[in-house]
């Protein structure tokens, strides 16, 4: 038996016809960018979301972007990110000429760590600008402690919900303290002037505004993701909970100003035809695929509830499986939405390493190492044969080869020879008809991309630690119960 890790076919044969209406409206009126079909869609998923606003935008990445521009964030300021995530989410933060400050994750669940949070806030108190919480898995972040760390630092909170299409946050229900174990274990240049965040931008909104006639509103247990924030991101790329059929995006908000600026930098900065109120951008949201996202959103509170089933049954039938334990989720009212369904393999020597650091075993070496590597670029800068481009970003304008981290890669090295039984496992899983996934196998202070920021091995250990561990199996609303059975006894033979 063959397994997808996502099954986009089956969704497409299920709302054929539906789609073929919507393409067959959208051409014969030939409307294309900025039309009711897009209005629409923004006022139910608004609703959806318990939300004042939403604004269509081109993809999740330009989401985040615009959301931060929206927040008030701009070139120079910092801003907090999970080292365990996409690098869409730092990478919008660069776009707009703002610092990623990456910060450490909850060992359990993956997810943004309050704690850890607090320390960064206090390590560069005043000098940071925003926090962005992503809602990874489709699991919702403990807002709570975040929102109370942002509002006594003084920071905009930008929700990244990319992968949390109807996820519920239960709140203080439960303190973040009371994780539930799983079962196996006890750019661009930006534009030139962007408005202040509004007052209160920390917390969250002061008011939702009633869902239109006819819209879906958000359901009665527990609070969206995305209604936290002064702005939230979402991505419709096509394998998301709500997927488009191409790229797209939204940024949604209750604050009315906030929203109109939204729409101006999507757009151009064009309040009206020929006029440009801000240095905007051509980042909206076509149509046709707002026309197709309406036809799903009808759909995704079903969807969610199959993938949740499967969540569960994945849960019983590794329960008993040495070696395998699931993404923890907070044992509160929270109700995720399963974009993807992630285990920790604590496979051999790693089997009881759920409480000490990868760091450790290495720290000694790694001291070694950047004494030995300050001694050696000391004495190349001396050296007439080193030349500039042996850096990956030497040679850059405004880049000073002197200021150059090592960028040698060893922790990157590290982190993915220590994940190479892992991968095996994959590979296994791959012979036997099941493909699976890796999110996310380098974290975001190891990626090459981010090595001018000068990070290393050991500064982030929970994310460095899940980055060998973590491996995410098959999820999706139409998966059968055999096809799960196959995934576990296929996984179950991959260990042995």
């Amino acid at each position: 038996m063959d397994v997808p890790f996502v099954d986009l076919k089956a969704q497409a044969r299920e709302l054929h016809d539906e789609l073929a209406a919507a393409f067959g409206s959208v051409t014969s009126g030939a409307a294309y960018t900025m039309g009711p079909e897009l209005a629409d869609f923004e006022a139910a998923f608004a609703a959806f979301c318990g939300a004042a606003h939403c604004v269509g935008v081109s993809s999740g990445t330009d989401a985040v972007k615009l959301a931060l521009l929206g927040a008030g964030v701009g070139p120079g300021d910092e801003v907090v990110v999970p080292a365990n995530t996409f690098i869409a989410t730092a990478e919008a933060v660069s776009h707009i000429g703002a610092t990623p400050i990456f910060c450490d994750v909850d060992p359990h669940t993956a997810l943004l760590d309050p704690d850890a949070l607090a320390a960064v806030c206090g390590e560069r108190e005043g000098m940071l600008s925003a926090v962005v919480p992503v809602h990874l898995y489709g699991q919702p972040c403990d807002m709570d402690p975040i929102l109370a760390i942002a509002e006594e630092h003084g920071l905009a909170v930008v929700e990244d919900a990319c992968q949390a299409h109807g996820a519920l946050y239960g709140g203080a229900a439960a303190s973040s303290s009371a994780i539930e174990p799983p079962a196996s274990l006890s750019a661009t240049e930006p534009p030139a002037a962007i408005a202040a965040p509004p007052a209160g931008a920390a917390g969250p909104p002061a008011a939702i505004a009633a869902p239109p006639a006819g819209a879906a509103g958000p359901p009665a247990a527990g609070r969206p993701c995305g209604s936290f924030g002064v702005t939230a991101a979402f991505s419709f790329y096509p394998g998301k909970n709500l997927g488009a059929l191409g790229d797209g995006g939204a940024v949604v908000t209750s604050d009315n100003a906030v929203a109109e600026r939204l729409r101006l930098l999507r757009n151009h900065g064009q309040a009206e035809k020929q006029v440009h109120t801000l240095v905007g951008y051509c980042d909206r949201l076509h149509n046709l695929q707002a026309a197709f996202l309406s036809i799903k959103l009808e759909c995704l509170p079903a969807w969610n509830t199959a993938r949740r089933e499967a969540a569960a049954y994945y849960d019983e039938k590794l329960r008993d499986i040495p070696g395998v334990a699931p993404i923890a989720r907070r044992a509160t009212l929270d109700e995720p939405v399963y974009h993807l369904y992630v285990v920790r393999l604590l496979t051999g020597s790693h089997e009881e390493d759920t409480d000490t650091d990868l760091a450790e075993r290495l720290l000694a070496d790694e001291l070694e190492r950047r004494d030995r590597d300050a001694a050696e670029l000391e004495a190349g800068f001396d050296d007439p044969g080193l030349v500039a481009d042996e850096h990956p970003i030497a040679g850059l304008p405004g880049v000073d080869q002197r200021t150059l981290p090592d960028l040698s890669g060893r922790g990157l090295h590290d982190i993915q020879s220590r994940g190479e039984a892992r991968d095996e496992v994959r590979e296994r899983l791959a012979a036997a008809g099941v493909q699976s996934g890796i999110h996310y196998a380098v974290p975001l202070h190891m990626q090459p991309a981010y090595a001018h920021l000068g990070y290393r091995l050991g500064d982030f250990p929970a994310a460095e630690r899940l980055a060998t561990q973590i491996l995410s199996l098959p999820i999706f609303p139409e998966i059968t119960r055999a096809q799960q059975d196959h995934v576990v006894a296929a996984l179950v033979d991959a260990l042995s």
